[in-house]
């Protein structure tokens, strides 16, 4: 049995599988649309909000409940199932079967992520920034990992089915690892005396809805939705369209930037044993707008790889901020976090069709620049709670 470190580092890796197989399609977008024969809107609906679409009535009941539960059993199960659908998409013919099979995915993997974190904030409160910094790092090298991945299978003669069933099988095989991890939380143990007539799943959700302090967090973290897969996949689409860049190119640009996140990670995991995780946030969400903008007004490849590497590295601390200040709203519930927060589940869910449209209207460059909004929307709240705090 795996239990202390060795379940940790278990749980952890789980946000790498999860990032590989997210980012697979996204990176292949391109190559997707062509042999699909799709339009900008319905390239959006595919990739990016079908694997959202039936989380938002599956997912929020389960974590919800999940504070009762076993985790790290349940999150077996889960990845489990991400293998096994993340294998059918590779098998998909139609981009409705490829719909299916990525939203069928997306469910499994809410589940399975959202179990794993929740156990790590609970086991390491203390910490909590510092533990979702690791988190996102292990994601990011997750991202590293995808172009990686699409680069190799096509240096084979594979395409992006090929990587999906490599990433599937990957999946299934940490399933396996991950049944033999063992938490030690005393929670569990006493679970049926504490909680033996608890409040009904509506009243839990209510008074997580009417706190204040967790909505505004959980909103902050949602709108990191805007530069992770929208971004790679209107952003590979935008350097092949616009600037002429192959796939391979495509590939080594967001390699690059998720190599800057984990730089920026790993720099952001000693900077909070100094800094105040909120400071640091507003000024990574200041540092954002700028660099963004660069990158926006990059004319060759090159200068957009460079701006995109430097717009990983300032980027990267928003996301574990503000996902560990919601925890540390309610803690010892991360179950109900992780529930609350599928009440923002429409922002991730129609953002890739709001981009898509734009695209559609306006052109590839108006809808990149919507994405901008991440970083200004978390930069207002920052500033908002330094305020609150006299800083």
């Amino acid at each position: 049995m795996l239990r202390g470190v060795s379940a940790a580092t278990a749980l952890v890796c789980v946000d790498f599988l999860d990032e590989l197989g997210a980012g697979i399609t996204p990176v292949s977008a391109a190559d997707i649309r062509d042999e699909l024969d799709l339009a900008y809107t319905s390239l959006a609906l595919v990739l990016l909000i079908a694997p959202l679409l039936s989380s938002v009535v599956i997912e929020g009941p389960l974590l919800l409940v999940s504070d009762r539960w076993r985790r790290e059993r349940a999150a077996t199960i889960g990845v489990a199932l991400m293998g096994l659908f993340m294998i059918a998409a590779g098998c998909a013919q139609s981009a409705w079967a490829l719909a299916l099979a990525l939203g069928a995915w997306g469910s499994a993997g809410g589940l399975g992520c959202g179990l794993c974190q929740g156990a790590l904030m609970n086991a390491y409160p203390e910490a909590r920034e510092r533990w979702m910094t690791r988190w996102t790092l292990m994601g990011t090298l997750g991202d590293v990992a995808t172009p990686l991945l699409i680069v190799g299978a096509s240096a084979l003669g594979l395409g992006w089915r090929a990587a999906l069933i490599f990433a599937g099988i990957l999946h299934l095989i940490h399933a396996a690892v991950l049944s033999r991890v063992r938490l030690d939380d005393d929670d569990d143990d006493d679970q049926d005396d504490d909680d033996a007539d608890p409040p009904s799943l509506w009243a839990q959700l209510r008074a997580g809805a009417r706190d204040r302090t967790l909505m505004t967090w959980l909103g902050a973290a949602a709108l990191t939705c805007l530069l992770d897969e929208i971004l790679v996949a209107f952003g590979s689409l935008y350097l092949r369209d616009e600037l002429g860049a192959g796939i391979e190119l495509q590939g080594l640009a967001f390699m690059v930037c998720a190599l800057g996140g984990a730089l920026g990670l790993a720099v952001s995991d000693r900077l909070l044993t100094r800094v105040d995780p909120v400071r640091l946030l507003a000024t990574s969400a200041g540092l954002t707008i700028v660099v963004y903008a660069a990158w926006l007004l990059s004319a060759t490849i090159a200068t957009s790889v460079v701006a995109l590497g430097l717009l990983g590295l300032v980027a990267a601390p928003m996301y574990p901020i503000c996902a560990a200040q919601a925890y540390a709203a309610r803690p010892g519930q991360p179950g109900l976090v992780a529930a609350v927060e599928q009440l923002y589940a429409p922002l991730p869910l129609l953002a890739p069709l709001l981009v898509g449209l734009v695209a559609d209207r306006f052109g590839l460059l108006a809808a990149l620049a919507v994405l901008a909004l991440e970083p200004i929307g978390i930069g207002l709240i920052a500033l908002a709670q330094l305020r609150n705090k006299g800083c």
